[in-house]
């Protein structure tokens, strides 16, 4: 597998750290195990396939597809405080740095 994991592969880890202790700084795990909600309330959707010929480098992919995971989480609104997603691209964990604007970094009030 070159590159991030497949989609299966990333979210069977989401899974086996929700069921055996994530850690309690992320988002996505303390989201499951204070607020109650277990594993029959998560959801898996595919948004966006990229197209890569088997010629594509593997740092090209990477970057591909994080580019294209930023952009949907700006477009979605599924940054922190709104959402889950804690760590963005270029900009780190943005509930860590308060100088970041989130709001104007993503366009929407």
């Amino acid at each position: 597998m070159n590159g991030k994991p497949k989609i299966k592969e990333r979210f069977r880890e989401h899974i086996y750290k929700i069921k055996h202790g994530g850690s309690y700084y992320s988002f996505i795990y303390r989201h499951f195990k204070i607020d109650g909600h277990g594993l029959d309330n998560l959801a898996v959707q595919i948004v966006e396939c990229l197209p890569f010929d088997r010629n594509t480098s593997s740092n090209f992919k990477i970057k591909a597809r994080c580019t294209a995971e930023f952009n949907w989480i700006k477009q979605l609104q599924t940054h922190y405080p709104l959402g889950l997603n804690d760590n963005i691209l270029h900009q780190g964990n943005i509930s860590n740095d308060p100088s970041i604007d989130i709001f104007s970094f993503c366009e929407i009030r």
